[in-house]
């Protein structure tokens, strides 16, 4: 078994119409769905990210990343 992922199966009850017999079923919808254990190094929530204080720190984290330099301040 893989450890760098969670597995999980899910079961998701669906109630389904039939217009011809006028009758309602339940039909059962399987899911399996998988989750990397891999944590990242660094998580940051932003309330506000359409805000100037939220894009400016957005820009600053991709021109960190990207290596981006200026010749001035």
């Amino acid at each position: 078994m893989d450890s760098s992922f969670i597995t999980h199966t899910y079961e998701q009850k669906l109630p389904m119409w039939d217009d011809e017999e006028q009758t309602s079923t339940v039909q059962l919808v399987t899911h399996k769905i998988d989750t990397a254990t891999h944590v990242p190094k660094l998580g940051v929530m932003l309330v506000g990210l359409g805000g100037n204080n939220g894009s400016t720190f957005t820009a600053g984290i991709l021109a960190n990343k990207l290596k981006t330099t200026w010749e001035t301040k």
